[in-house]
Order: C-alpha cells, then structure tokens, then sequence
C-alpha cells in the first residue's frame, strides 16, 4: 500500500511537523499501531488533514481491520477527490473485502487521474513533489518565515492546483503577510470548490472581517454553525463581530 509523500493534507499553522515525521517514521518501521496513533492525535485537532487519514487508513488496513481503513481512505478522498494513492488503497480494501466491482472503479478512478500531468510530470509525481514543497511550506511557517511559506505553497498549487488543502494553507499565509484581499480570493476559491470544507470557510470569514465586510464574515460563520458546527474558535470569532458591530459608529439620530 503507498504510503509517504501523499497527496493532500490541512494542518494549522501550529502543526508540528515532528509529529508527521514521527507517524510516517513509525508506519516505515512497520509499526503501524504506533503509526495510527500518531495519526488519530493529529485528527483529533485536525480532522481535514487528508495524509494523516490515508496513514490511519492504511495502518488498520495492515492491522486487519478493514472497514474502518475504508472508513479513512473515504474520509481523505472526501476532503481531496484528486488524492490518487488514498484511491489506490482504497482499491486495495476494497479487494480484501471481497467488493470487486467498486474495487476496478475505483482503481479506474485512480488510473485516470494518474494519466493527468502537471507540465509533462505524471500526476502521483506531481503530487508527491507538490506535497515536498508544501512540507517545506508548513516549516518556514513554524519559524515565521511567511514569505518564503507563501512561495513553497505557490509551487505546490502550480504543480496540483486542485488541493484544497494547500490552497487553504496558502490563503492563511497571505492572511499573515497581510495580503488580505489576496487571502480573501484565495479561501474564497477552496470554499466554491469544497463548500463542506470549513476549516477554510472559517478563514475565509476572518479575512473577509479584517478586509472589513463585517456581514459577510458573519454570513460565513453563520454558514458554520448551520453546518453543526460549534467550536471554541466559531464562538470567539462570531464575539469577534458581535464586538465589531457593538463599536461600530452609529449612522443619523436626531441633531441637538
């Protein structure tokens, strides 16, 4: 089953990219009960990560426990339907459990997108060397190093400009060299593409407050919570606007 160097992934900016490290560096000792702990500590603060999904599912898949690695492999393709080796491992599964007939699609699925290429590069290459770049982006974040973040991020999306994932990362990036408007099309572009993803439809909401359009922060927050979703940081961020609105000038009034 592949494993390493995957397609896709959303950590924060807090990730430690130690952590990745450690998880991949256990699954290629074969310890995969190890591997799929690290990975389910990373998912349970960042459930969009869509490597750490494949790793968890390939790591049951080794353990014998097949159905929930289907449940995994699904969860990466959900967030990134481009995510060429969670389709390949996801055929495997399927094979093991005796589902033939979705196994051959899906593995058709995986061959057509294998065929695409990125400036003459076969798309699993282009995705690996994409996924090296954004690896490299999340440690210049980790220092600081925003500017040099936002280029490795821009190399990655010129290689595989379908990863939702790292286009996010990218527009939290420019949010933090203070390219908001840039931010704003950036987030805008993942949430139109992937209206389910709403690590970024969350970041699109607060680049769109410090661009100043408090209301349509709020319609995407809004968006959030009608999903079900209620966070710790929706909750600060709709006080965030509550609290912008509450020091907002006050239009007319009688004169004296």
């Amino acid at each position: 089953m592949a494993c390493g160097g995957g397609e896709s992934y959303t950590p924060h900016m807090d990730l430690k990219a130690p952590d990745v490290a450690a998880a991949y560096a256990a699954f290629e000792r074969g310890e995969y009960a190890t591997s799929l702990d690290l990975a389910r500590r990373i998912l349970s603060t960042r459930p969009a990560y869509a490597d750490m999904r494949n790793l968890a599912g390939i790591s049951l898949a080794l353990l014998g426990d097949s159905e929930a690695a289907l449940e995994e492999l699904d969860a990466a393709i959900a967030i990134n339907p481009e995510y060429v080796e969670a389709l390949l491992n996801r055929a495997l599964v399927l094979n093991d459990l005796g589902r033939f007939d979705e196994a051959r699609e899906t593995l058709e699925r995986a061959s057509a997108r294998e065929q695409s290429a990125a400036d003459g590069i076969p798309a699993i290459a282009a995705a690996r060397i994409a996924n090296a770049h954004a690896h490299i982006g999340d440690l210049y974040t980790a220092v600081g190093a925003h500017e040099r973040a936002w280029r490795e991020y821009r190399t990655a999306l010129e290689l595989r400009p379908n990863f939702p994932d790292v286009r996010h990362r990218a527009g939290r990036t420019l949010l933090e060299l203070g390219r908001v408007k840039e931010a704003v099309r950036m987030l805008r572009r993942v949430v139109l593409d992937t209206p389910s993803y709403t690590p970024a439809r969350l970041d699109l909401g607060l680049a769109l407050l410090r661009d100043g359009d408090v209301d349509a922060a709020r319609a995407e927050w809004d968006a959030c919570r009608a999903e079900g979703i209620d966070s710790p940081q929706l909750r600060a961020y709709l006080a965030l606007v509550d609290q912008s609105e509450r020091t907002k000038p006050q239009s007319g009034g009688d004169a004296g």
